[in-house]
């Protein structure tokens, strides 16, 4: 590779890394000034970060609990089933939220049930939310009581 194409290349990476860094700035004067001469490329591709989601947070504390029914009646609650990774939180916050969420949580469910390998096989699978509020600091700076957990939604498949 010739010594121009490389130069171009270096600095095409250093340009879209000082873009990038800009663009996660805290808005300041200079940010500000610099602001219209390099927002067309982060909106451009794609890359704008909405950080607005951390502006009004929910103050409310979300558990959600896989629940197995077996045929004798018995329950049981899955949580070696149910990985809870970040996203996994974020489908299940979103199903409860949503217009077609139902659709989407009765859809996991199904394929659970046709994915289960240990026996017994439940007849039923729930999905629980329970929420609790977070209340706010007290002015002394003491803890502030918290409330006990309170079921808020429920999705429920039986095997078909």
């Amino acid at each position: 590779m010739s010594v121009p194409a490389k130069v171009l290349i270096s600095l095409a990476i250093a340009l879209h890394a000082g873009v990038l860094v800009l663009n996660n700035l805290d808005w300041c004067p200079l940010v500000e000034r610099l602001y219209p001469y390099y927002s067309w490329y982060p909106r451009g591709t794609g890359q704008v970060q909405g950080w607005a989601m951390y502006r009004y947070p929910l103050h409310r504390d979300l558990r959600f609990q896989l629940v197995a029914t077996f045929a004798d009646g018995s329950t049981r609650c899955l949580t070696s089933t149910f990985t809870m990774d970040d996203r996994e939180l974020y489908f299940h916050e979103w199903c409860f939220e949503a217009k077609d969420g139902e659709a989407q949580e009765l859809a996991y469910l199904d394929r659970l049930h046709r994915t289960w390998k240990e026996r017994p096989v439940p007849t039923e699978l729930s999905v629980v939310r329970f929420v609790r509020p977070i209340p706010e600091m007290t002015a002394g700076g003491a803890p502030p009581a918290t409330a006990p957990f309170a079921v808020s939604g429920l999705f429920r498949k039986k095997r078909s």
